[in-house]
């Protein structure tokens, strides 16, 4: 009687995960591949490699069989449990054809996936690919050879295939078990993590800056009396200073979101006449800034250029008014609620 026993061993596994579960004597795990998704733009500098898995049959002929037998042509195909009835728990066994699932043949593609086998054969390399035709999805191939062409043979390993004939459907004992897990592209995951990481901080630098850094106003209004007759108010609740200048400088976005708000009060008061550098009788007139904010409790910090007078001088206080006076007498009384 012609045999042919293919002995299934484990060349390399450095790259796969092995499948942890408890395998039947008839059922062979190859171990895990990743898949993951294309992205545009970001797939052509990280597009999906197709993932290979290998393994290496032996095969044994008794010595009646290496002159008497012919090629043997298997099929690789995909065999699949479905439930037709959740009630009867009725289930059917269908094997198909894998989409987007290459069989190699030491490294060269078999044609629609068949394996042929041949007298001379005592050892071959068979490699599995997974193209990116494969669904991306976590899930368990079961793969099995059908028989095509039994080269006159009886037994192939673990199966009977003494009865084979052109018409009849026979598949090998063997199943090979390949798990699939679904994962990010590496690149689209770095750049997800990067994301995460800029926005965290964006968040945190928001909240320190209002809290630590800059914090907001105590105060909500602040009000102003010019000595002559002019009279300001300003809602200043989301800024953390006031500045009243004769010229308002524009605050970036930028600064808006990394310092903070600011709140100005632009009036001609708030500048100064200065002696010019040409001619030292001539007179010209700058802006000048004060500075009004928050510091703890009730207690305000108002910075006044040099020759300005402020009363009361040892400290100003929220709701309490004070008062600034420049070098030629004109004053201002600001209050804060």
């Amino acid at each position: 009687m012609n045999k042919l026993f293919p002995l299934i061993l484990l060349l390399s596994l450095a790259f796969v995960a092995c499948d942890k579960k408890e395998i039947s004597p008839d059922t062979h795990s190859w171990g895990t591949f990743k898949r993951f998704s294309d992205f545009p733009i970001i797939s052509a500098l990280k597009p999906y490699q197709p993932d290979t898995l290998f393994k290496t049959l032996r095969f044994e002929f008794n010595h009646h069989s290496i002159g008497a037998i012919n090629n043997v042509n298997l099929q690789l195909v995909e065999r699949v449990i479905k439930r037709n009835d959740l009630k009867t728990d009725t289930k059917e066994t269908v094997y198909s054809i894998p989409k987007g699932v290459l069989l190699l043949k030491d490294g060269v593609r078999c044609e629609d996936n068949i394996l042929t086998v041949t007298p001379q054969d005592a050892k071959i390399q068979v490699g599995i690919v997974f193209t990116n035709e494969t669904e991306i999805e976590d899930r368990s191939y079961t793969f099995v050879l059908k028989v095509l062409d039994s080269g006159g043979l009886d037994r192939i390993g673990n199966t009977d295939v003494s009865a084979y004939s052109g018409t009849s459907v026979i598949y090998l004992a063997d199943e090979w078990v390949v798990k699939m897990d679904k994962v990010w592209n590496p690149l689209v995951l770095i750049l997800f993590l990067i994301g995460i990481f800029i926005v965290t901080f964006l968040v945190l630098w928001y909240l320190l800056s209002r809290q630590i850094f800059n914090p907001t106003n105590r105060f909500s209004k602040i009000y102003f009396s010019y000595c002559n007759g002019e009279e300001e108010v300003h809602r200043v609740g989301n800024c953390y200073k006031v500045v009243c200048t004769s010229k308002k400088t524009p605050v970036s976005l930028f600064h808006k979101f990394f310092v903070g708000n600011v709140a100005f009060e632009v009036n001609d008061f708030w500048q100064t006449k200065v002696k010019t550098e040409a001619e030292t009788e001539a007179e010209g007139e700058v802006a000048i800034e004060v500075e009004i904010k928050s510091k703890k409790r009730n207690e305000l910090r108002v910075l006044v250029p040099f020759g300005f007078q402020i009363d009361p001088f040892v400290a100003q206080y929220r709701r309490e008014p004070f008062i600034i006076t420049k070098p030629n007498g004109q004053t201002v009384t600001i209050q804060t609620s």
